[in-house]
């Protein structure tokens, strides 16, 4: 008990460091925490699944149910598809101005955007809420409770919409329009119930919710 005592202790600690090191441009700052986080989570591992490879046990534990074997058979898929794509459009990348994606905009109408996309996707805002946190994820606590963040920067305004999009899957099979969408999708992607998993150490100190938001709007 007392070193499970110890290991949370350090999780908390090495947070705050890093959120000091990342304001200050300062890695080795954050270094020494990393290390002992990483031995920590091994030895933590060990105790609870000892007949498997700590790295798996971790994976399972921050997504819960994924596999080393099916996020490589994920990322192998994409890999397939992305790969030729991004090479089509990088050889014809003078094509495309993409100079509007570099502008500068306020982040009072990037969220607006944000409204907007989840709109044109049927994302019913009754179950699904949006926030803002420092590195950005996606939580379902039921398919009538899900909850995405996202980070504004004002030169960088597509880099909110993977964020926006992202809740898809599980906020859609809450609507109407979109209930017979999710087990496509569910089917066609085997992180797409997993990518909102309530194991994830991140939802403690960021999840959004109805009752906390400061940084929420609903």
């Amino acid at each position: 008990m007392a070193e499970y005592v110890a290991y949370q202790e350090l999780s908390a600690k090495s947070d705050a460091v890093w959120h000091e090191a990342k304001e200050k441009n300062d890695f080795a700052l954050f270094e020494p925490y990393l290390q002992q986080m990483f031995d920590a989570s091994r030895r933590m591992a060990g105790y609870w699944e000892p007949e498997k490879d700590p790295y798996e046990t971790m994976l399972s534990t921050f997504v819960r149910g994924l596999t080393v074997a099916k996020g490589d058979a994920f990322f192998s898929s994409l890999r397939e598809k992305l790969v030729p794509l991004i090479q089509q459009v990088t050889a014809h990348a003078d094509r495309v101005d993409d100079a509007p994606l570099h502008r500068d905009y306020p982040v009072a109408i990037q969220r607006q955007f944000s409204d907007f996309i989840m709109d044109v996707m049927d994302i019913d805002r009754d179950h699904c809420i949006i926030g803002e946190t420092e590195h950005p994820f996606t939580i379902n606590f039921s398919r009538d409770d899900v909850r995405i963040t996202t980070h504004y920067f004002p030169a960088q305004v597509a880099s909110c919409i993977p964020w926006s999009t992202r809740a898809a899957t599980p906020s859609m099979s809450s609507t109407p329009a979109g209930s017979w969408l999710a087990p496509a999708l569910e089917t066609a992607s085997p992180w797409a119930s997993m990518r909102a998993s309530p194991g994830s150490t991140r939802t403690s100190s960021a999840a959004a919710g109805p009752s906390a938001p400061s940084c929420c709007r609903g």
